[in-house]
């Protein structure tokens, strides 16, 4: 299969995802309610307060109280303690007897909404009763474009972290680094463009409204949130990279403070998307967001190379170079799949929240396509290894410095032709399946964590006004 056709295997596969995938649910669940949902009091409350599973945000949302005759009795909400997950909204005073109808809508610690309606009755339930408002989920085609956006800004982290630490640690001088340079300002406007995008898509998505109710004001309150924090950090740390990378991609061998630098900034953006995401909301978030991060920056490494050895280095490289390159590239590639493996393990225990949220939520059986892609990448993986430990000499891969790789010249022998064409297939192979990965990886973070899933954190409580009143 040639790489056109391995592509279009990858983007079919990657549209069967988003079309079967179930519209993200909140993953800030609605725990307890006072009064209780569906009950009579006898008097008239002063407040109605509730509580969610974590921590919650009422920017982009609202918290409203209908009495029987349709009219808002409530005022604005406010979060009662440290913890951020009360919310208490305050009530007319003496309220009239009659069924009463809440209906919420607020941003999850993770900016996803969580949304429902409930009814309580003070004296006596009315007769009829006001059906929950604005509760509505956010539209299909915002979904969509936020998973869209997302996959964009993951491959723009594969294109330019990858390529970089490519050409910096095995890209022969002889070659021209014109083509790796643009790819990696391209892997830069992506996760830029990417950013910005999101950041214009949350505010519909928060407020379950179209595309057409966009704002400035709206942007205002995103930025306001830990999810528009974490986005506007994002775009700061690409501004301060820029002159950076452009040293970097010109010198090729810098000294050692502008790669120091480099991994801080790095380091830096990684850390954005779990913060932005599951990770900060986790039982473990410092745990987690490390692992997270492990894990992108091992999937970037590993798809990133894939991408440069199979579409540059395969088809210029001598066969001097290939002898140096592929071992130390096998070297790389088996210490990101264990770093894979390692950081995939600590994500699944502190998310999926055991055997009923593996296989019994959205969120865990994404979790299994993706452990099942990942594996199929190994399998194809583990062959090219095994092609390049029997073609290629490993006891020279010390030798792959600039000064040796400098002096190699000439195209391969022919007696190559034949491996190298079974190692770039293996390798076009794995970074398609891995094309599939990254969005699946974005529909994940759409997703609520099976552990709120299973312990009841995402299914908020919420009844109809109609049988509410009668209980």
């Amino acid at each position: 299969m040639n790489g056109r056709r391995l592509a279009a295997a990858g983007l079919l596969a990657a549209v069967g995802i988003l079309a079967a995938a179930t519209p993200a649910q909140a993953h800030a669940g609605l725990v307890s309610v006072s009064p209780a949902i569906g009950s009579v009091v006898a008097e008239s409350p002063g407040e109605v307060v509730l509580r969610f599973s974590e921590r919650v945000d009422l920017s982009l949302g609202a918290v409203s109280v209908v009495g029987p005759t349709g009219r808002i009795v409530s005022g604005r909400p406010t979060r009662l303690g440290p913890g951020g997950k009360d919310v208490a909204v305050k009530l007319r005073p003496s309220l009239p007897h009659g069924t009463y109808t809440l209906s919420y809508r607020v941003l999850s610690a993770d900016g996803h909404p969580a949304a429902g309606g409930f009814s309580f009755s003070v004296g006596a339930p009315s007769a009829t009763a006001t059906a929950a408002a604005g509760t509505s989920r956010p539209q299909g085609a915002v979904r969509a474009l936020l998973v869209a956006a997302r996959t964009t800004g993951y491959v723009g982290l594969v294109v330019l972290i990858g390529p970089l630490l490519v050409l910096l640690g095995l890209w022969p001088r002889r070659l021209p680094v014109d083509p790796l340079r643009r790819l990696i300002w391209l892997g830069w406007g992506l996760i830029a463009g990417a950013a910005i995008v999101e950041v214009l898509l949350q505010a519909p998505y928060a407020s379950g409204t179209g595309l057409a109710g966009l704002t400035p004001g709206h942007v205002g309150e995103v930025l306001g949130t830990r999810y528009g924090v974490a986005h506007a950090i994002r775009l700061g740390l690409l501004v301060a990279a820029a002159p950076l990378l452009a040293v970097l991609l010109r010198t090729r061998g810098p000294a050692r403070a502008y790669r120091g630098a480099a991994v801080v900034l790095g380091t830096g953006l990684l850390l954005t998307w779990p913060w932005s995401g599951h990770g900060g909301t986790s039982t473990m978030p410092i745990v987690t967001m490390v692992s997270d991060c492990v894990h992108l920056a091992a999937m970037t490494v590993w798809l990133g190379g894939l991408f440069v050895l199979a579409r540059y280095l395969l088809p210029a490289a001598t066969s001097l170079e290939l002898r140096l390159l592929l071992p130390e590239w096998s070297r790389w590639a088996t210490t990101a799949l264990v770093a894979l493996v390692a950081s995939g393990t600590v994500q699944a225990l502190l998310e999926v929240g055991g055997g009923s949220g593996l296989l019994g939520t959205t969120y865990g059986r994404l979790v299994l396509a993706k452990i099942a892609l990942l594996a199929l990448m190994l399998r194809f993986a583990v062959a090219a290894r095994g092609q390049v430990r029997r073609r290629y000499l490993l006891t020279v891969a010390h030798a792959a410095t600039p000064e040796v790789l400098a002096g190699a010249d000439g195209p391969p022998p022919d007696a190559d032709a034949d491996a190298l064409a079974t190692v770039r297939r293996g390798l076009l192979t794995e970074a398609a399946i891995g094309a599939v990965v990254l969005v699946v990886a974005a529909v994940l973070v759409q997703t609520a964590p099976g552990r709120t899933v299973t312990g009841g954190g995402s299914r908020p409580a919420a009844t109809s006004p109609a049988t509410s009143g009668a209980r």
